[in-house]
């Protein structure tokens, strides 16, 4: 019997097979697909030939994808119950024959099951992956019960994700896998800071002449570079709208991710409120979103115009990290948000909800501040202190850079994926409770791409193994 080969098969273009089918709902800019954009082209870069399709139309992240070589597939869906996807993504399995699929958010997710079913693909070979905690859509978890033994096994990717589907959505824990979230912290730390010109914020000449590696290791260094950051400033910074002038002493509060009511930014506009009124304080929120409409109506309400500015989707994140004084993350809840994890490898003092996905990441008075989910006050008082105690909030930041890059490291995160790549091409029992259907069963038989072979034949009465 041949052995499971150490590294992927070459991709044999004749055929148009792939070893990796990714699918996802759509390819906006969020955490969920930048994180499948890493991932797709550390694979790629692996050896393993991979392909991206799309339920919706493809986004700026699809862009991306494309331009680094991979194919970027598009089921032109309209909408979230739009079911035609199905039956396209079904037509996209048959012409790619992937060795195994791997889906990400729930209606990608809930599409790549019924597409691997109608088309006959073995139900051994899909992955599914969720990488939040639902707290809004407790449908989504009743669904995802009733429907996860359509695939081999579900990702989550922090402890949290894990127990929730396990306690919630009833997944038995040999179904499930964690992953654990990574980021490449060189990246972010390697970033030049934003010139705060280009926000409308300060001066036109360069912040920073060279990056510095140590960034965010400690109050020394750290805070001397934001400090080093403002000096370069001319000595006001001017406000387009504003009658008086801000002098570099100013503080910046930072968000990123996506505009949504799970975000908790309703929260933190108003938590933000007696900061601006105290103090001379900038909130940035970077990202895009459904809810960009009610939050600019409650910065008009609350008369913060001038100090809360929406930065819209933004590629270039780790240079605001740069120059962020806190970092403010009060979302109601979470999988391992990414956004966290950059500011972390930034070094940035943080203060976040404490709710799952950001208490895996951050421990409280060590590595960030964690406050009560919608507590105004608390979440006001912990960002004061962080712009006030300049020790602590270097202290922190310290801390929570050091703690990335000793367990968060991107790298691992793709090992552990491939991991449970090699895993998936190895033939599971059936469940004996839900025999595959007929079709999926002679179809197993075939080879669904470069990647996954039929072995010889076993001893009598043995199965086949499918290896790599």
């Amino acid at each position: 019997m041949s052995e499971p080969t150490s590294s992927p098969r070459q991709h044999d273009a004749r055929t148009h097979a792939v070893d990796i089918l990714y699918v996802i709902t759509d390819l906006k800019l969020g955490g969920v697909p930048l994180h499948l954009y890493r991932l797709a082209r550390a694979m790629r870069d692996r050896g393993w030939g991979v392909s991206v399709a799309s339920l919706a139309p493809p986004g700026p992240v699809g862009e991306m994808i494309r331009r680094e070589g991979i194919p970027v597939l598009d089921c032109q869906g309209r909408g979230g119950w739009d079911f035609r996807v199905i039956g396209r993504l079904a037509d996209i399995i048959a012409d790619t024959r992937p060795g195994l699929i791997h889906s990400f958010l729930f209606h990608g997710n809930l599409a790549a099951r019924f597409a691997a079913l109608s088309s006959g693909f073995p139900r051994d070979r899909v992955i599914c992956e969720i990488q939040t905690v639902e707290v809004e859509r407790y449908w989504h978890l009743f669904v995802d019960r009733l429907t996860h033994r359509l695939c081999r096994f579900t990702i989550g990717n922090s402890p949290s994700v894990i127990e929730h589907l396990h306690r919630h959505a009833r997944i038995p824990l040999d179904r499930l896998r964690v992953v654990r979230g990574g980021i490449d912290a060189d990246r972010i730390r390697l970033a030049k800071p934003i010139d705060l010109a280009s926000l409308g914020l300060g001066a036109t000449e360069s912040v920073c002449a060279k990056p510095s590696p140590l960034w965010g290791r400690g109050l020394g260094e750290g805070e001397n570079l934001r400090s080093s950051v403002r000096s370069t400033l001319t000595p006001t910074l001017s406000l387009p709208g504003r009658g008086s002038s801000h002098t570099r002493s100013d503080r910046i509060v930072l968000w990123v991710g996506r505009l949504d009511p799970v975000k908790g930014l309703d929260v933190l506009i108003r938590a933000f409120a007696p900061i601006a009124r105290d103090r001379q304080a900038h909130l940035l929120l970077v990202g895009e979103g459904e809810q960009r409409k009610d939050l600019e109506r409650l910065v008009g309400e609350l008369g913060l115009q001038q100090s809360v500015r929406f930065l819209g989707p933004r590629t270039d994140v780790p240079s605001l990290l740069r120059i962020a004084d806190v970092f403010a993350f009060p979302s109601r809840t979470e999988g391992l948000p990414n956004a966290l994890l950059e500011a972390m490898a930034a070094g940035c003092p943080i203060v976040t909800t404490d709710v799952p996905g950001c208490r895996d990441l951050i421990t409280n008075e060590e590595t960030g501040i964690l406050v009560p989910l919608g507590d105004t006050s608390a979440l006001t008082e912990a960002i004061d202190r962080l712009l006030r105690e300049r020790a602590l909030a270097g202290k922190l930041g310290k801390s929570a850079s050091r703690c990335v890059s000793e367990k968060w490291d991107l790298h691992v995160t793709f090992d552990n994926y491939e991991g449970l790549y090699r895993e998936t091409g190895e033939k599971s029992p059936v469940d004996p409770a839900e025999p595959e259907p007929p079709d999926a069963m002679m179809v197993a038989k075939r080879n669904h791409g470069p990647r996954f072979d039929t072995a010889e034949p076993g001893p009598a009465g043995g199965s086949s193994k499918i290896v790599m």
